[in-house]
């Protein structure tokens, strides 16, 4: 397009001029097929460029809405991870506090119990001699009037193993692993620090065995067990594991640093506790609390009654599996600080589902025989609860 004609075009545009006036000064400059349609073309431009003007204006004003409600979001979010980050270092600064109160504890019973100097000059210089091994057994002959056994097991630096057997017996295996100048001074010792209690009372035989702290090195155990006995056990250990397998039995097992193993298809409540070890439980049982400071949870379970599971740690995951039967129903309530949820059980109706929590029971829950509730809880790991 020529300057002269761009000309006529913009006096137009400017009002100076009329569209017939326009017209014919194109007419008269020629080197145009149609006239008219230039000046059509030439009045409809600024009004495409308004709305494309508006257009971006408006584009402009929603991308910066979006911008400012992305920039509040943010910071919402911002701010709620900044106060589970506090409220979570609040509590691990209030576990450490409290872990540091239980050595502390331990180290003062130590203190009022023995010279802490002696003990590690002694230990650092040999003095307490080298280490005797050897093993005690002892068998107890049951009456055909005993149908259930008492046992309470208390042990330092030793492991507590609880097996069936076929014998009208029970055997007890005490594993020694002592520290002393010789070999009779260490045998002294376990005499010293070993107490025992046998008994019987209302056709039950009552066994207790309880290392104290005299003893300079681990004493384990392992205890035969004969299978028409229902056992009621009460079992604690410090720096050793428990495990209990294929019995009649309920009770409760307690360690620190150490793990605990349960294993069998009767078993009525049982109670277990651990700091600083995993639990594994694979049962058919009544009810189940199981407790863990520093550790993961583990469990294959069939509910054999009305009960309740409970599976709580604090630094550590939790994993149930539960047998699904016609007659078995479930309620659900799991929750979590940090980790996962993840529930996989036959027609599981959820009645609440938030990102740290979930609550549900099966639809058969109302007409079942077997009603289990089942809580896990985890501050600090993820939790999976699948049928079996």
């Amino acid at each position: 397009m020529s300057e002269e004609r761009m000309q006529v075009l913009r006096l137009l545009e400017k009002g100076q001029i009329t569209h017939q006036q326009a017209l014919a000064l194109l007419e008269a400059l020629g080197g145009a097929d149609d006239p008219s349609q230039e000046l059509t073309e030439a009045s409809t431009a600024p009004a495409a460029s308004m709305k494309i003007q508006n257009a971006a204006t408006e584009q402009d004003a929603d991308m910066r809405s979006a911008a400012s409600e992305l920039g509040q979001g943010l910071q919402t979010l911002s701010e709620q991870i900044s106060e589970e980050v506090r409220e979570t270092l609040q509590e691990v600064g209030s576990e450490i506090n409290t872990a540091l109160h239980e050595v502390g504890e331990e180290l003062r019973e130590i203190g009022h119990e023995s010279n802490l100097a002696d003990l590690f000059s002694n230990i650092f210089t040999g003095r307490l001699g080298k280490q005797y091994r050897w093993q005690q057994e002892k068998h107890i002959d049951l009456e055909s009037a005993i149908n259930s056994l008492r046992l309470a097991i208390s042990s330092r630096n030793g492991s507590i193993r609880l097996l069936p057997t076929d014998e009208n017996q029970v055997t007890v295996r005490m594993q020694m692993c002592l520290q002393a100048p010789s070999e009779a001074e260490a045998k002294e010792m376990a005499e010293h620090c070993l107490e025992e209690l046998q008994a019987v009372a209302d056709e039950q035989l009552q066994l207790a065995w309880r290392v104290n702290e005299e003893a300079v090195g681990a004493i384990a155990f392992e205890v035969l067990v004969p299978r028409r006995l229902l056992v009621e056990f009460d079992l604690s250990s410090k720096n050793g594991s428990i495990s209990v397998t294929d019995l009649h039995a309920n009770g409760i097992a307690a360690t620190k640093n150490g793990a605990v193993k349960v294993d069998g298809p009767n078993y009525g409540d049982l109670r277990i506790e651990t700091k600083n070890g995993d639990i594994i439980v694979t049962a058919g049982l009544e009810a189940l609390a199981a407790t863990n400071k520093n550790g993961s949870i583990s469990c294959s379970l069939e509910p054999l009654c009305d009960g309740q599971i409970a599976l709580a740690t604090t630094n550590g995951s939790v994993q149930a599996e539960l047998v699904c039967k016609e007659h078995i129903g479930y309620k659900l309530e799991m929750q979590t600080r940090n980790g996962r949820l993840n529930a996989n059980l036959p027609d599981l109706v959820v009645d609440l589902d938030k990102r740290y929590y979930l609550r549900g029971c099966t639809s058969n829950w109302e007409r079942v025989k077997v009603k289990s509730s089942v809580t896990a809880i985890s501050k600090n790991g993820s939790i999976s609860v699948r049928a079996r």
